[in-house]
């Protein structure tokens, strides 16, 4: 067990931080892989209009989604903190209580999403040529809620004790799985954008497996045993506190998603094809950006447990500093290959056109996501999630929309569009920053 877990509360910081983080990041960047397989299969053996499809479907599932999801984070953080106190009574709550959520969670979903798929998407516009293939991806994906919070919840439990490794493994397997049978519905079976989807749920499904099976068989303080799986009041109310507010976070910047992608709705399918590309290669680098934000939350949250107040200031420098560097390198090197990666996604040359001109907007500023996604990890791990919350909704939220309309309304382009991205970044980090170094969170830190 010591090889796959690392701990937060002692050694070198960065080193530990970067040693957690690294299976974290390839995990996150494995589980966007499962839908932008779907995009990269369909846009290559059926073409622009069946991609276009799938991408018009993203920024709302996000959005349904994030919520229940969200609560992952809450779970996340009271874990970690009861972990690193050597809580053993209040962690196997808190575990079988997220379990209880994820199962109740995720039925709900499955029902809301099903039957608002097609009153969302023609609410935003989305274009007659591809509103049914949507329609069939959004319903089907909406089938597989159960086990992708699952998994999310199930993942989350391992790293809040230190292990990123196995979620990663897990993540190999169902991604490759994903992959073949993208290729065998979609192409074989010629099932089509339906095809895609049924191969995610089943990828989705086995990585849920992987991750409980995991977890029932650790012989360790964080063990899941199914009968005891229910809702224990204090750990329900605990995870609620935390993770509602991230989630709502997390629901209303892709709500402001949901916005942007109906103004995109306007300027055709083309446009749709070139945006959907661009989020997909964006979505998976954002991954990184959000291995340092978990990688933060946890390392914060054992930490405080522990009661160790030295190290929780020092670590917020040298989390800070290690998601710089490589946000800022990755931006770099994703701008001047920005052509050959959207050209991934599909073969039509307006399409591609379209995804470049959005990534060239959007990777000389990553290195500000990365800090605002860090900065609020930090601050989330120590239980104060509402704050966050309030600074995200604001700048991409509430920011993104005024700026939105206004500048669209002067001026009708997509760069404008695009330039709505960075500048609620940078709207955003400023006001983070501000209350990361000056806001009432600290005193808990101070009163160790």
């Amino acid at each position: 067990m010591k090889g796959r877990v690392t701990n937060l509360t002692e050694g070198s910081i960065w080193k530990q931080v970067l040693l957690f983080s690294l299976p974290l990041l390839m995990s996150n960047i494995l589980q966007q892989l499962y839908s932008a397989v779907d995009l990269i299969i369909i846009g290559y053996f059926y073409g622009g209009i069946e991609m276009s499809s799938i991408g018009a479907t993203g920024s709302i599932v996000n959005m349904i989604i994030s919520l229940f999801v969200g609560l992952s984070t809450g779970c996340a953080v009271v874990v970690s903190q009861y972990y690193g106190a050597d809580d053993y009574e209040n962690l196997q709550n808190s575990i079988h209580t997220a379990y209880a959520i994820s199962i109740i969670g995720g039925l709900i979903l499955t029902v809301l999403g099903v039957s608002t798929s097609h009153f969302f998407l023609k609410l935003m516009g989305t274009p007659n040529e591809i509103l049914n293939h949507s329609v069939s991806y959004m319903k089907i994906s909406f089938v597989g809620s159960v086990p992708l919070i699952i998994y999310n919840m199930g993942s989350g439990i391992l790293r809040s004790v230190g292990d990123s490794r196995r979620p990663f493994y897990f993540l190999i397997i169902s991604t490759l799985t994903n992959l073949v049978l993208d290729i065998l519905f979609a192409w074989i079976f010629d099932w089509g954008v339906a095809g895609a989807a049924w191969a995610t749920i089943i990828s989705q499904t086995m990585s849920a497996i992987l991750v409980s099976v995991s977890l029932m068989k650790a012989h360790t303080i964080y063990h899941l045993n199914l009968k005891k799986i229910k809702l224990h009041a204090k750990a329900f109310k605990q995870i609620i506190e935390i993770g509602v507010p991230a989630g709502i976070q997390s629901m209303l910047i892709n709500f402001s998603n949901v916005l942007i992608q109906s103004k995109v709705n306007t300027f055709g399918s083309i446009a749709v094809g070139g945006v959907a590309a661009a989020t997909k290669l964006d979505n998976i680098v954002a991954s990184v950006f959000n291995s340092f934000s978990l990688s933060a939350t946890t390392f914060s949250g054992q930490n405080l447990g522990a009661r160790l107040k030295a190290r929780l200031k020092r670590g917020a420098k040298e989390i800070s500093l290690l998601t710089f560097i490589s946000t800022l390198g990755i931006g770099m090197l994703i701008f001047f290959l920005r052509y050959p990666l959207v050209s991934l996604f599909t073969q039509d040359q307006e399409i591609i056109q379209v995804g470049a001109r959005m990534v060239s907007f959007l990777t000389p500023f990553y290195w500000i996501l990365g800090l605002v996604n860090t900065l609020g990890g930090y601050i989330r791990g120590t239980g104060e999630s509402f704050k966050p919350m309030l600074i995200s909704m604001f700048g991409m939220c509430l920011f993104r929309l005024v700026y939105l309309y206004v500048a669209l309304d002067i001026k009708n382009e997509l760069d404008i569009l695009f330039l709505c991205y960075p500048i609620s970044w940078t709207v955003t980090f400023v006001v983070m920053f501000i209350y990361f170094n000056k806001g009432a969170w600290r005193k808990q830190i101070s009163s160790l």
